[in-house]
C-alpha cells in the first residue's frame, strides 16, 4: 500500500497539468483566506468562506486524481504495444529535450515482430527511460530493439555506467522519484516479468512474450 506522498508523486506523472493547476487554485485560495484574515477584509466572512470552499473543492479534486493515478498502476490490465510504434512515439514527445541537450538518437529495428503484451504504463515507463538517458546520459543514444529467446530486448546505450540496483532499490522512500521517473519504472517492473539490466554503456530491458 503506498501513503499519500506516493501516490502523489505518481499522480503528477499522469495527471501533471491538472494536477498543477488544481495545487495553483487551491494554493491561491488559501494564501487569499490567510491575505483576508490579517487584512480590512477580515470581517468579510461571506468571501472567506466561498474562498474555503472553492479550496477545498480543488482539494478534493486532487485527492481524486491521485486515487485514479493508484487505480491505473494497480490495474492488471494488458494491452498489446507495437514497441517500434512506441519507441518513435516517445522520441517524438522529447524532441525538445534532445535538442536543448544536443543529443544525436539512433533507432535500430531488428525484430520482424515488435509487438508485446504488457502492463498499461509501459509507455510511460519508456518515456522515463529515455528522458533519463538524454538528461543523464555521457553521450549520443543508441537504441536497438532485437529479438531474444523469450521475447524482445531493448538496448539502450547512451554512455552511462547506470546501476539499476541503487537507481530502483524497489522501495518508496526514494526521495529523486519525482525527478528520475523512477518510481513508475520501479513499480512497472515490479508489475511484469521485464528486467532492466545494466550493460557496459547503458541499460538493457528484456521483454518476455506471454
Amino acid at each position: 500500500m503506498t501513503n499519500q506522498k506516493d501516490d502523489l508523486l505518481l499522480a503528477e506523472k499522469f495527471f501533471n497539468h491538472d494536477l498543477n493547476n488544481k495545487q495553483n487554485i487551491r494554493d491561491g485560495f488559501r494564501e487569499a483566506i490567510n491575505m483576508r484574515q490579517d487584512g480590512e477584509y477580515a470581517q468579510n466572512n461571506e468571501k472567506t468562506h466561498e474562498y474555503a470552499r472553492k479550496a477545498w473543492q480543488a482539494q478534493k479534486e486532487i485527492e481524486q486524481l491521485e486515487k485514479e493515478a493508484e487505480e491505473i498502476l494497480e490495474s492488471d490490465e494488458q494491452m498489446d504495444i507495437d514497441l517500434e510504434e512506441c519507441i518513435e512515439f516517445e522520441l517524438d514527445q522529447l524532441q525538445s529535450s534532445i535538442q536543448h541537450y544536443g543529443k544525436e538518437v539512433e533507432t535500430n529495428y531488428n525484430a520482424e515482430d515488435t509487438t508485446v503484451q504488457t502492463h498499461r504504463t509501459f509507455e510511460d515507463m519508456i518515456y522515463n527511460l529515455f528522458d533519463n538517458s538524454i538528461e543523464h546520459g555521457c553521450g549520443d543514444i543508441e537504441i536497438t530493439l532485437d529479438e531474444y529467446s523469450e521475447g524482445l530486448e531493448l538496448d539502450v546505450e547512451d554512455g552511462s555506467q547506470t546501476d539499476f540496483d541503487s537507481i530502483l532499490p524497489g522501495t518508496l522512500e526514494r526521495k529523486d522519484y519525482n525527478g528520475t521517473g523512477t518510481y513508475l519504472i520501479d513499480q512497472v517492473l515490479h508489475r511484469t516479468e521485464m528486467e532492466l539490466e545494466d550493460t557496459e554503456g547503458g541499460y538493457r530491458l528484456k521483454m518476455p512474450r506471454t
